[in-house]
């Protein structure tokens, strides 16, 4: 499917993946689309990649709070796409830009289903990344999060019940 300008709305090689690498640190990809018109005149869509990864790795021995915020359709001043936030137990991380795609890029989001803890290859294949450790308490959240929430969050008392918190209402992820 496609908008009415032609851009594609959905993207069966689209993923957005939220990992540990084998050093312990948060790491988020996303899939870009960005249209292409050769000298022949036929333009076509290239998939691109942002990959993101915090310079601090996550304690294996104790919980962590991991909040990533992510607005996919904000641009920076150069015209990229920005990358995500990422707190670690309320703390918003520096990042290195492992990839960013490239100017007038669109974030697609995936086609199918959402996974916890894992993601595929393109095309449905073997499973590439396993979250490496346990999960408690995983939120989705229909807006941006940002620093006072991710504050908030981290040092909410347990057990954190989700309703009487009626004023979150972002996309991110919680993992505690």
């Amino acid at each position: 499917p496609t908008t009415e300008a032609g851009t594609p709305t959905t993207n069966p090689a689209a993923r957005r993946v939220v990992y540990l690498d084998n050093s312990n640190k948060v790491v988020v990809e996303v899939s870009y689309i960005r249209e292409t018109t050769p000298a022949s005149g036929t333009s076509y869509w290239t998939t691109y990649y942002g990959k993101w990864r915090t310079n601090n790795a996550v304690s294996l021995t104790a919980w962590s709070n991991i909040v990533v915020a992510h607005n996919t359709l904000a641009i920076n001043t150069s015209g990229q796409p920005q990358g995500p936030e990422i707190y670690i137990d309320g703390t918003i991380q520096t990042l290195t830009e492992v990839s960013v795609p490239p100017v007038d890029s669109v974030a697609v989001p995936p086609n199918g289903a959402i996974l916890i803890g894992q993601a595929t290859q393109v095309g449905g294949g073997t499973t590439t990344y396993n979250w490496n450790g346990r999960m408690d308490e995983v939120v989705l959240w229909p807006k941006q999060l940002d620093s006072a929430d991710a504050s908030y969050l981290a040092h909410a008392p347990a057990p954190f019940v989700i309703e009487d918190h009626p004023n979150f209402s972002a996309c991110a992820m919680w993992f505690r």
